[in-house]
């Protein structure tokens, strides 16, 4: 799944020409020892081993390497290998991704803060506050008063009283109208713990969860919603689900709605962990920061990424990469489907290069960054085409690569020109692309290997793929 969650492709092979029991362990073992595997374990002989797999530990804001980055959301100018080597990095602030914590089982809460970050105590327009990304529409500003944000049951959670004579329909809105993507076709579902602690229903008609679609600009299209008046002293998670319909709707949005007939109004109601998420029913909640880059979920375990904004974030690798012969490429990465992601390649779109996508869903290995090129697809691919995924491609010999996708391989591609040698200008960038890892695209780590005078082996490549698919939350 590319929006509102992506989950792990799931699928496990038991043989493809020698890479089999592909699980998610990371251990191997040596003189009756299990020890830790690391891509640190490849540089044997002669070989030249570029890691670029990460944690915050390696990530720097500084291109110096000396200032380790604060948190989810701070820009990455730097990061270091298991050495302490940097490996690559981005001078322009502009142009540095950012770090972002996400569960093992994906994304799907879409809503950029359910943390309640940003919320303060007291009467909105005096002091008070509403955590960032809410907003409280229909009755002016004096009359919304943010009571409390002491967690309940173990949720964040937000106290508003409403306290006035609105002009129009009340509604508690979680995003606004133009942060979450979405198109006609596409089943969404919105959820809140929603419970009224104070005051009544007096003059309100209808207390509803909706979710409304809106145009490019903002405009509304149209909306579902279910009520939850008869339930409303309740402790409970309120939801809908609603099948987007409508040509012209490119966004979402979440909120509680309180229908309003006429005359003064008070409530006070506890609003606990909304979320938003592309799926057909409401899923575990995920807690999500104001900066959208820290996602948690109670009993999931946290891998770690670096998310490119579209435009201009790229990094550079600090020594180019320029295998004279045989190499092999490996990255953990999201993508979505139908459109090019440049995973690896060269500033001037002139060297060797890996891309996803395209009509085809293809892994593509270009040598020169033009005629020279293998490709491949298949259903191994499709299915693997807009969710989390392990690429890897080891081209040797002949000069036909063969790749490895989620677990399957070795898969045969098809050739045109040679893959060896590659062009000399070799790869000195990542995500260097203006549609590379668009949200909600993540780059999870990757290995560059030039093998010198030691060959990868189907065991490298295996070990390759379960520490990539460990390090980006895949169960292969």
């Amino acid at each position: 799944m590319a929006q509102g969650g992506e989950r792990s492709n799931a699928r496990a092979p038991a043989n493809h020409g020698g890479i089999m029991n592909l699980g998610i362990g990371l251990a191997i073992t040596r003189a009756g020892q299990v020890v830790a595997w690391s891509p640190e374990n490849l540089r044997v002989g002669t070989r030249v081993v570029q890691d670029l797999t990460f944690d915050p530990s390696r990530l720097f804001s500084d291109v110096e390497g000396t200032t380790l980055i604060a948190g989810p959301g701070a820009e990455v100018a730097a990061q270091k290998d298991g050495r302490g080597v940097i490996v690559r990095e981005q001078p322009v602030f502009a142009a540095r991704p950012k770090y972002a914590l996400e569960p093992a089982s994906g994304v799907r809460n879409r809503l950029r803060n359910n943390r309640g970050d940003g919320a303060v105590v007291g009467v909105l327009g005096s002091g008070g506050a509403l955590p960032t990304g809410m907003t409280v529409s229909g009755i002016a500003e004096g009359s919304v008063e943010v009571l409390s944000i002491a967690a309940k049951n173990g949720r964040p959670n937000t106290k508003i009283r409403i306290n006035g004579t609105p002009t129009a329909n009340v509604q508690i809105s979680f995003v606004n109208t133009t942060v979450v993507p979405a198109v006609a076709g596409q089943t969404w579902t919105t959820s809140v713990w929603a419970q009224m602690t104070a005051g009544s229903m007096a003059n309100f008609t209808a207390a509803l969860t909706e979710i409304t679609t809106h145009t490019t600009s903002g405009v509304f299209v149209n909306s579902g919603g279910t009520g939850f008046q008869s339930t409303i002293g309740d402790d409970l998670r309120r939801s809908t689900t609603l099948q987007l319909s409508g040509g012209t709707i490119a966004f979402v949005r979440s909120l509680i709605q309180l229908t309003w007939s006429s005359g003064a109004v008070d409530i006070t109601l506890d609003i606990s962990a909304p979320q938003l998420e592309q799926a057909s029913a409401a899923t575990d909640v995920q807690i999500v920061g104001a900066n959208g880059f820290d996602v948690t979920e109670p009993g999931v375990r946290s891998v770690h990424a670096l998310a490119y904004d579209r435009g201009d974030d790229w990094m550079q690798l600090s020594t180019a990469f320029q295998p004279a012969g045989n190499y092999t490429l490996a990255m953990g990465h999201a993508h979505r489907g139908g459109e090019i992601s440049w995973l690896f390649g060269h500033s001037s779109i002139s060297g060797l290069q890996a891309l996803r996508g395209g009509a085809a869903n293809a892994f593509l290995m270009r040598s020169d960054g033009t005629g020279n090129q293998s490709s491949f697809t298949g259903s191994e691919f499709t299915a693997a085409a807009t969710g989390r995924a392990v690429a890897i491609a080891r081209v040797a010999g002949t000069g036909l690569a063969d790749g490895y996708m989620n677990g399957f391989g070795p898969l045969a591609g098809t050739l045109t020109g040679a893959m060896t040698p590659p062009n000399a200008a070799g790869i000195n960038a990542v995500g260097r692309s203006v549609n590379s890892f668009d949200a909600p695209r993540r780059e999870y780590g990757g290995v560059l290997i030039d093998p010198g005078n030691t060959p990868v082996t189907n065991e490298e490549i295996t070990l390759m793929l379960r520490h990539l698919a460990y390090n980006e939350g895949i169960t292969l």
